[in-house]
């Protein structure tokens, strides 16, 4: 394993994403936390913005009061389309589960 080459990187980030949705999805045993791994996987390594709020969202719906998922999750409401971030998101947290859950 050549540890300079990216693709190598790359596809131990993509696993490792696979592992963490697997886990979120499989396991009964700290569900928010699985869901929270999946989504700053998404966030950061993917850069996939709606999968991550997906997850977030089954994270707070499994922790609503994990201080972690909320904190991580406004961070990414913080970022705007074009990829600059805000230090104020126009959204919070709360705000996207308060509504996620009225459409459940």
């Amino acid at each position: 394993l050549n540890h300079n080459d990216q693709s190598s990187t790359r596809s131990s980030y993509d696993i490792a994403t696979a592992s963490f949705f697997l886990q979120a999805v499989r396991s009964e045993e700290d569900v928010g936390e699985n869901w929270h791994n999946c989504a700053v996987c998404q966030m950061l390594v993917h850069k996939d913005s709606d999968g991550a709020r997906e997850s977030f969202l089954k994270a707070m719906d499994a922790s609503p009061h994990d201080k972690r998922i909320v904190s991580n999750f406004n961070a990414l409401l913080a970022w705007t389309e074009d990829g600059d971030y805000t230090a104020i998101p126009t959204v919070t947290a709360h705000d996207e589960y308060i509504a996620w859950v009225g459409k459940k």
